[in-house]
């Protein structure tokens, strides 16, 4: 209707807060063309609102009620054929509010395979005065009876019924369903469903096939993308060459080789992964399968002071704890929605997969157990390590946070198994993939920027004696391809001052001054590690992750004569990143959620302070081994 993209599925937590655009209609009698605002809200069952996307629906909805306007207002109730009697006493609630209204029955041909049949005909007759329209096989079509609908506005009667008690709602929605529909029996497909959700929702067996899929998951992360991983390398080595042929020898064209292009390149390698892990996460979305682990979930989730619904921002959490922070507002108890906001923020996310990628690739051979590959293993074990974090942190805030209320009890309608629409799961794919490279990018080159500078400038006496000493050495030699000239200059640098100055803090965890240049870096995002380390060790925009991992597996620790990113310095920083907030997105999201900077900033200072302690421990532990 309005030329927007917006996320939908099949399951709740979706859609959790409203969405508004523009749709222009003409007038053949003025030859005009009006603009009109159209606003989706979340979907509700009643006016009393329990959690907060609810509350973002009824809230619009009362305002236009009590508005002098309101005949400028068409409501579209959108009714789940499925579920008639559910969705119509709402309908009729809002109809003897005064309102101009039009109803839309919503998957009427998946009603029909259940065995409800709608009359259109007793319908329409006894809703005279409001349009009915009931969706069809053809996307394009209904969209089409709506774009018409909008048009007829001014042709559409408000109701003049008057409000009746709440209860005769109810009682009208189940006399409506049996006179407006058929039942008859369901299709084979339906009784199919039920069959498979004795296998897919059994207790033992539902949590072993969804461990089995998670592991296929990430065995594809490391097998199936590394392909495109190596064309975008080898793309990027061509370009890269390109531009340093046809540029200028100029500090500005240095700033574009050696800062900006490394930093993009670092998130540009890792497209193929990030796709295949959205590729089947919107296949479980879209399939129906998601909102079932959720419902096998609740039980466990429970004993931490969550509930099922807890599961859909973990789920979310995935891809980014921004928009699945914000899908904890259909969870209606304060407490557990509290608990929610600040442990998703520890699932693993999309943003860590870099250096997750980068530092195994150092310390894990590149080699496969059978036909299981050991970096998927270790990638595998992360994630799950990413899950136990996020269960002992909302225990430990179940026993911390004052119980005001019982717990809630979780309530969801599981949808229909459906086939994935190539075309939704490539939209849902593309726009993760997208929204990943632009939103670091931006950062990234921010960053990247800032970093060249500090990293090729710095106090005037030190640099000049690093310049000196090997031109001295190197007379007609480019010193830029000198890997001693490389690092002195670096250390010379303001980068390398400010590296210094951090150095003590961060050294019982084996880290070195170039790695604490990384970790300060990367508190604007987690992906920007990558891209910083890029810069510090003076790879071109044509490093992929594995010549990064090569350079990195290379460095020694200047004391010892060690390897700097052994086992336990590697394992050290992944842990870190995995409990680290390191997103000043997520920091500002959750201050707005839960309306307290106090919330937020304990969230931000508690996360740091866990990571910093359980990086130490798995250094000295590891270290002893």
């Amino acid at each position: 209707m309005t030329g927007l993209n917006q996320k939908t599925a099949n399951y709740p937590g979706v859609t959790v807060e409203s969405k508004s655009g523009y749709f222009s209609v003409y007038d053949s009698d003025t030859k005009k063309s009006h603009k009109i605002e159209i606003l989706d809200l979340p979907g509700i069952y009643s006016l009393d609102p329990l959690s907060e996307d609810e509350r973002q629906a009824v809230s619009p909805i009362l305002s236009f009620a009590g508005a002098a306007d309101k005949e400028d207002v068409l409501l579209l109730f959108v009714a789940d054929t499925c579920n008639p009697s559910r969705s119509l006493h709402l309908f009729f609630a809002l109809r003897d509010m005064g309102f101009k209204m039009a109803l839309f029955f919503n998957m009427a041909s998946l009603a029909f395979e259940k065995g409800i049949v709608p009359d259109e005909v007793t319908i329409r007759a006894e809703l005279a005065s409001i349009p009915v329209l009931i969706s069809g096989p053809s996307r394009g079509k209904t969209a089409h009876e709506i774009r018409k609908l909008v048009r007829l506005f001014g042709s559409i009667n408000p109701s003049n019924e008057t409000e009746k008690p709440y209860i005769d709602y109810i009682h009208k929605a189940a006399d409506a369903e049996k006179k407006w529909f058929r039942f008859q029996s369901p299709a084979n497909k339906i009784k199919q469903q039920a069959k498979a959700d004795k296998i897919l929702m059994h207790p033992l067996f539902g949590p072993l096939i969804f461990l089995l899929i998670m592991f296929a998951v990430f065995q594809s992360l490391f097998s199936i993308s590394a392909y495109p991983m190596d064309w975008i390398e080898s793309g990027m080595a061509i370009l890269t060459g390109y531009f340093e042929s046809v540029l200028p020898k100029n500090e500005l064209s240095s700033l574009f080789t050696e800062g900006v292009l490394p930093g993009l390149t670092g998130i540009f390698i890792f497209i193929p992964q990030i796709a295949f892990l959205f590729f089947f996460i919107s296949i479980m979305e879209e399939s129906g399968y998601l909102s079932r682990v959720t419902f096998l979930a609740d039980n466990l989730m429970r004993r931490f002071g969550l509930n099922g619904k807890s599961l859909i921002p973990f789920a979310g959490g995935a891809a980014c704890a921004v928009p699945a922070i914000l899908s904890a507002r259909t969870i209606s108890d304060p407490r557990e929605r509290l608990i929610t906001i600040l442990v998703t923020p520890l699932v693993t996310c999309s943003a860590r997969l870099p250096v997750f990628v980068t530092l195994i690739a150092v310390f894990v051979p590149e080699s496969e157990t059978g036909y299981v590959s050991r970096r998927a293993l270790v990638l595998g074990g992360f994630y799950l390590l990413g899950i136990l974090s996020v269960f002992m942190g909302a225990l430990l805030l179940n026993l911390t946070l004052k119980k005001k209320f019982k717990s809630s009890i979780f309530m969801m309608e599981l949808p229909d198994y459906r086939l994935p629409s190539a075309r939704s799961v490539f939209k849902i794919m593309w726009g993760k993939v997208t929204d990943f490279v632009l939103n670091a990018g931006k950062i990234i080159l921010a960053i990247s920027i800032v970093l060249w500078v500090l990293a090729s400038y710095g106090p005037a006496k030190k640099m000049a004696a690093v310049n000196a000493k090997y031109e001295q050495i190197y007379p007609d030699v480019d010193l830029k391809q000198n890997p001693g000239y490389r690092s002195e200059k670096l250390e010379a640098s303001f980068a390398g001052h400010f590296g210094k100055w951090m150095e003590p803090v961060i050294k019982p965890l084996g880290y070195d001054w170039k790695i604490g240049i990384g970790l300060l870096t990367s508190f604007a995002a987690r992906e920007v590690f990558v891209g910083t380390m890029n810069t510090i060790y003076g790879l071109g925009a044509d490093a992929g992750s594995n010549e990064l991992s090569v350079v990195m597996a290379a460095q020694t620790n200047p004391e010892t004569g060690k390897k700097l990113f052994n086992a336990a310095t590697s394992l050290s920083l992944m842990v870190f990143f995995l409990l680290a907030m390191q997103c000043m997105s997520t920091f500002a999201v959750v201050k707005r959620e839960t309306g307290s900077l106090k919330i937020a900033l304990a969230q931000l200072l508690l996360m740091t302070l866990s990571a910093y302690f359980a990086a130490f421990a798995v250094y000295r532990i590891v270290s002893m081994l």
